[in-house]
């Protein structure tokens, strides 16, 4: 149920005191900003903030987070603004371990990822882009920009948090008719199959196909390519998520709509900011709920671009419905 991100660390030189560094303050705000235009550009029109956890080598601040659940942490006046009103922030020194809103701590390294409070509220983490910079050779790998690379980290994991409440209860759901593996995550799929090379060749098969139904201009004959990708698709899930295995099949649907959506939601604000947002590929080869995920929904935003009121929703539409729904219309 998260995205991960964890690479190599390099020591940080501690600074004394909590208070937000003017440089972290107007990151912070801008990437709020960006989080709520996106959001809007999506036709969501969220209240209120999720609980957002942001660290650096020595000072973790929770924003929009409960004052009752951090009894250490002091409020202050941050500067921050969302929605017409201030962001509470919540600061608190820590000693290399993150304090998470769960109550669990987490080393305080580069890391980015979603998460469930026990009481279903989503919230999630992110390290400051001081602490990602800190990487040796980070600069080169993400384009020269580390703000704009986590920048679009915060996008991706605020995504997710519209949409991991949804995704949990549909697991919880799942329970009644399938024997779901202990601690469903968004590699599933591909940690129960990736050794099988004809399942393996299969997936490989159908993506090249999305991935032409992609570049094809032509809207008759990407839809073509669609049908003919998604035919693929079935006969792959017909042979394997059968029998013990047949509850992947709406596990990939799930996880395939978490990552897409998110990825998607990431292009759309690269795409509007090319110069504060970042989207590139640290992985040479990204997992499937990522790189599939990414390609399906490429074709849902050319295809169906009302999607996100199917997707961020307590009863997401799957995204092979989503591109059956859109090759079978007659607009």
């Amino acid at each position: 149920m998260v995205s991960v991100l964890l690479l190599a660390f390099a020591s940080l030189s501690p600074r004394a005191g909590c208070d937000l560094p003017d440089a972290s303050r107007t990151w912070l705000q801008s990437t709020l900003d960006d989080w709520l235009e996106l959001a809007r550009d999506m036709g969501q029109e969220p209240d209120h903030l999720p609980w957002m956890v942001v660290f650096d080598a020595r000072c973790t601040w929770h924003l929009a987070g409960d004052s009752a659940r951090l009894p250490v942490a002091s409020q202050m006046a941050a500067g921050l603004r969302a929605m017409d009103r201030d962001v509470a922030v919540f600061g608190l020194e820590h000693t290399e371990m993150v304090k998470l809103p769960g109550g669990d701590s987490i080393p305080a390294a580069p890391i980015a990822f979603t998460s469930l409070r026990d009481d279903g509220v989503p919230w999630f983490v992110v390290a400051l882009p001081d602490v990602w910079a800190a990487i040796p050779g980070i600069e080169k790998s993400v384009g020269g920009n580390v703000g704009a690379f986590v920048r679009g980290l915060v996008a991706h994991e605020m995504t997710h948090t519209l949409q991991v409440a949804a995704v949990a209860a549909q697991i919880d759901s799942l329970g009644s008719r399938f024997s779901v593996p202990p601690d469903p995550d968004d590699d599933i799929v591909q940690t129960r199959f990736s050794a099988d090379s004809t399942f393996g060749a299969m997936l490989s098969a159908e993506r090249a196909v999305y991935g032409e139904a992609i570049e094809e201009s032509d809207v008759a004959r990407k839809k073509t390519l669609v049908r003919r990708a998604l035919a693929m698709t079935r006969d792959r899930q017909e042979r394997f998520f059968t029998g013990v295995d047949a509850v992947y099949g709406p596990l990939e649907a799930l996880f395939l709509d978490m990552e897409g959506a998110a990825i998607m939601a990431h292009y759309r604000l690269h795409l509007r900011h090319p110069d504060r947002v970042a989207f590139v590929q640290t992985r040479a080869n990204p997992p499937w709920s990522q790189g599939f995920g990414f390609q399906v929904f490429r074709l849902i935003d050319q295809l169906a671009p009302g999607w996100p009121d199917r997707v961020f929703t307590a009863h997401p539409a799957g995204p092979f419905e989503l591109l059956a729904e859109a090759v079978d219309s007659r607009d």
